[in-house]
This record gives C-alpha cells, structure tokens and sequence, in this order.
C-alpha cells in the first residue's frame, strides 16, 4: 500500500531526480505484472510501463496530491497506456508473434515427422527387440526387473537390447534412404 512516504517523494521528485528514481525502482515491477496481466504480451507490457513512468515525469510538476496516492496515480496511467496498447494493435498486426508460430508449427512439423518414422521403423522389428525396448525404453523398467521379465540373465540382456538397437538403426536409415529417394524421384520428375 502506498504511504505518506511515496507522496512526499512525489513531491520532492519534482525538482530532485534521485527522489523520481526511488519511486521507480519501487514500483516498476509492480507496473510490469500489472501491465503484464493487462495486456498479455511481455513486450507491450514493457512500453506501458515506460510510457506510464515517462508520463509521470512529465506531469509530475502539475499533479495535485491531496486528490489521491502517487501509486493509484500510476496505475491510473498505467491502465490508460495498456487500453492505448490493445487500440494499437487491434489496428496493427505484429508479425512477430505470427513468425513465432511458424517457426513452432515447423518444428512441431518436423518431430512428428521424426516420431512418425520411429514408430514406422520399430514396427518393422522382430516381436522380440519390440518387447526389449519396450521394457527398457518406453516402460522404463530397470535392466533387472526387464531381465526377469524376460527370464534372461543381465548379459544376455544387454546383448538383446545392444543387437535391437542396431536393427532399429537399420530400419531407420532405410526409412531416411527411402524418403530422400522417393524426394529425388518427384523433383526429377517434376522438371
């Protein structure tokens, strides 16, 4: 809550600049996650909160203090500066938060493609190093408990799962070679 304390270094602001640089440092991270809250976007809550402190500077001189606290002050040009903000760019579009997007539904793109190709490949493995990497991987069972599981012993274990992973690499580079063949294939025939 604001004190008697803010008002006379509101006043004393008017002449002295470090008295200004108190208040600042004393309210701008609440003016932030207030602006924050108000406008949705860390960017636009960081010109509000310029804006609002730059405008207190300016009309600091002509406030009349007895009308309220120096903090409602703030958050009144505060909320006026966000509701500016939300009329610019209900005009303006912001391609940057669009080119955001993009970049995250390309790469989102590209893991399910990858996810896709794993899936494809791991299918194609025998029953028996489906089952081992299943235990050991996607059930995430420790190499003890898979080997019970298994009624194997540890080496044989490792064994099992070392030769599955290296058919599951086969398939996979055959999955790439494939794709990057079947690429080459429809550019060439589209020239």
């Amino acid at each position: 809550m604001a004190s008697s304390d803010d008002s006379s270094l509101a006043l004393a602001a008017r002449s002295d600049p470090q008295a200004f640089a108190a208040l600042y440092d004393q309210y701008v991270v609440r003016l932030y996650a207030y602006a924050l809250r108000q406008t949705g976007s860390p960017t636009q809550a960081q010109d509000v909160t310029s804006a609002t402190f730059e405008k207190a500077l300016r009309y600091l001189r002509h406030r009349d203090w007895k009308k309220g606290s120096f903090l409602a002050w703030l958050y009144r040009i505060a909320r006026n500066e966000a509701i500016n903000q939300y009329r610019k760019s209900s005009r303006l579009v912001d391609l940057t938060d669009y080119a955001a997007i993009a970049q995250d539904q390309e790469a989102t793109l590209e893991t399910d493609q990858e996810k896709l190709q794993l899936r494809s490949a791991f299918s194609r493995l025998p029953t028996r190093d489906q089952e081992v990497l299943n235990l050991r991987f996607i059930d995430g069972l420790s190499s003890v408990d898979a080997a019970e599981i298994l009624g194997c012993t540890l080496p044989k274990l490792y064994l099992q799962v070392h030769r599955a992973l290296q058919r599951l690499r086969k398939e996979l580079e055959s999955e790439v070679g494939i794709e990057k063949k079947e690429a080459t294939d429809s550019a060439k025939n589209g020239r």
